[in-house]
Order: C-alpha cells, then sequence, then structure tokens
C-alpha cells in the first residue's frame, strides 16, 4: 500500500544507473484469461502444481542418490 500511496500510474523514479521504478496496473490476459471460468481452474492448478512438486521432489532424490 505504500507504493500506491507515493507512486502515481505511469510515474517513474530513478532507482540507481540502471533501474527504474514504474508503477503500472496489468489488466492483460496473463491476470484475466480465467477470469470468467465457473471455477474450474483452481482445483486444476492445485493438482498441476502439486504434481510439479513430486516430479521435482523424486528428481532431486535421485539425484543425491547419484552422490
Amino acid at each position: 500500500m505504500a507504493v500506491l500511496a507515493s507512486f502515481a500510474p505511469g510515474e517513474r523514479r530513478r532507482a540507481d544507473r540502471l533501474f527504474n521504478l514504474v508503477l503500472v496496473f496489468n489488466k492483460g490476459a496473463a491476470f484475466s484469461f480465467l477470469a470468467d471460468a465457473p471455477g474450474w481452474q483452481t482445483p486444476l492448478f492445485v493438482v498441476f502444481s502439486l504434481v510439479a512438486a513430486v516430479i521435482s521432489a523424486c528428481c532431486f532424490s535421485a539425484r543425491r542418490g547419484e552422490r
């Protein structure tokens, strides 16, 4: 909330020689492509996350056994 209080939308502040900070609100497809779906997307993404976690754990444990 401090960012919203101290930045105006589109305002640019120089952080250092290489970086600028800009307040931008993204209302694009990345955040709303399933916004009007009836609710099936949450369980689907939970399942995807759990499968990815299990696969990662198996890969890490297999590598640990190689040492």
